[in-house]
């Protein structure tokens, strides 16, 4: 199904043109759009979504307002967007942890998804396996082999990284210490030092320290081996049924009419494949996502039970 989805999501490509406009809707007109992110400043999630709402600003001439709330991994956030009408104007950006693992794991985090409506996943990112340059880790056996030391530590600073570290190691019989951190420069200075032996985060969060030598892209958690680091070995040769993906995606409070629903999902379907953000997503080995109002709501229940059959591993505090 997954795949029947994206494939469908590829053909469709063919119908962006660089340039396109799009008609807004009148009770849009001349509007300030407010885009609430649960997350603070700076991060993937951050840097991704007010790209994006440039090139939706350019596609329908609108103004949109980007509002950093974050706090209780973006509940906080989230649970905004029901203080405010269901009329458009106000949208939420977010990533995997809102609406994917928060509810797959039934995180204190939590938020009733049915209180809003999905609009748009307009972008899927690889995740990244890394260790450091400076141990003996060269290999993914040499990380299994390691691992079954009882001072093998692994690091992780967000749930879907927690979780499917943990996944991995309990396909190969093994359940290592696993350390929470609150930010992904955490994790990483906790590599370099040692304290951990292995982490998870984006192309996006590791490509600086790889490009200065001190970590290594080891494994990606897809299917497909990346533009950027080829070396990197994909996960389906260890788990042939599992693929780690990381969304982001917009969505809207529950109740907003279908057209204004239809017109956002249409920017930001046109805004995913514009020249200067596919170039963007290119250089992190991304990939731009063409799907419908009804496609989304299928691809992120899709997610949610990949997810979901991992719930048993999920035993950190965040």
């Amino acid at each position: 199904m997954l795949k029947k989805i994206l494939l469908t999501a590829i053909l469709a490509v063919t119908t962006m043109v660089q340039g396109q406009t799009l008609e807004v809707p009148p009770e849009l007109q001349g509007q300030t759009i407010k885009l609430v992110l649960g997350v603070a400043p700076g991060g993937d999630t951050d840097i991704t979504h007010r790209f994006m709402a440039q090139e939706v600003e350019k596609i329908t001439g609108l103004k949109i307002a980007v509002i950093n709330r974050p706090g209780a991994f973006t509940k906080i956030g989230a649970e905004s967007i029901l203080k405010a009408p269901a009329d458009g104007l106000t949208v939420f950006g977010s990533g995997n942890d809102t609406f994917i693992m928060n509810a797959a794991l039934d995180t204190p985090a939590k938020v009733d998804s049915k209180a809003f409506q999905f609009v748009n996943v307009f972008v899927t990112t690889q995740q990244v396996f890394y260790v450091s340059t400076a141990g003996n880790i060269k290999t993914v056996e040499d990380l299994i082999n390691a691992a079954k030391n009882p001072k093998f530590n692994v690091g992780c600073s967000y749930p879907q990284g927690c979780l499917f570290l943990s996944a991995f190691f309990e396909s190969q019989g093994i359940r290592p210490q696993l350390i929470s951190y609150k930010s992904i420069p955490e994790v990483m200075i906790a590599l370099l030092q040692g304290d951990i032996q292995v982490t998870m985060g984006s192309v996006a969060s590791g490509a600086t320290w790889v490009q200065d030598k001190k970590i290594k892209p080891l494994m990606v958690g897809s299917a497909n081996r990346l533009t950027i680091w080829p070396e990197a070995v994909p996960l389906t040769k260890y788990m042939p049924q599992t693929k780690i993906n990381g969304l982001q995606m917009i969505s809207v409070r529950a109740g907003t009419p279908p057209h204004l629903v239809e017109f956002w999902n249409r920017a930001y379907r046109l805004a995913a494949y514009s020249a200067e953000q596919r170039k963007r997503f290119e250089l992190v080995d991304a990939t731009p996502m063409d799907l419908t109002v009804p496609q989304t709501e299928k691809f992120i229940e899709l997610e949610y039970q990949n997810t979901r059959k991992f719930r048993h591993l999920y035993q950190v505090e965040m």
